[in-house]
């Protein structure tokens, strides 16, 4: 009975709920904006992606390849593998140019490549309908 009333101390009090409101509700907003952001991004590139993968001749095979290879890669990782590897890889290489000390830029990215896999998909079929 001891350890029950613990975890309604530790996870239901009505005071922790209230102090950390306020934080909860600035992460929210962080995560709306990169969810808009990310958004806008997947949509463009979804679709140029998925108008190359329907460019017929052999002048667009590699592209087409590309396409396909991207698509079916990011399709099949995990979000949070590539987070990782986004979050953690893209600071290690210290390229000049990408701000190594933006998590929102390394969340967007992360967001972006994998999202934009699924959306070409959705919207290659939609063509080829």
């Amino acid at each position: 009975m001891h350890a029950f009333h613990e975890v309604l101390k530790s996870f239901f009090s009505p005071q922790s709920f209230r102090a950390s409101l306020p934080d909860v509700w600035a992460g929210f907003q962080v995560n709306l904006k990169m969810m808009v952001v990310a958004e806008l991004l997947v949509l463009a590139l979804a679709l140029g992606i998925a108008i190359v993968r329907g460019l017929p001749g052999r002048g667009a095979a590699p592209f087409r390849g590309f396409a396909i290879v991207y698509t079916d890669v990011f399709r099949g990782t995990p979000l949070i593998l590539v987070a990782f590897l986004v979050g953690f890889g893209l600071p290690g290489l210290q390229l000049h140019g990408i701000s190594t000390r933006s998590n929102f830029f390394y969340g967007v990215t992360a967001l972006t490549l994998v999202y934009t896999a699924y959306v070409t998909e959705v919207y290659r079929a939609g063509i080829e309908s």
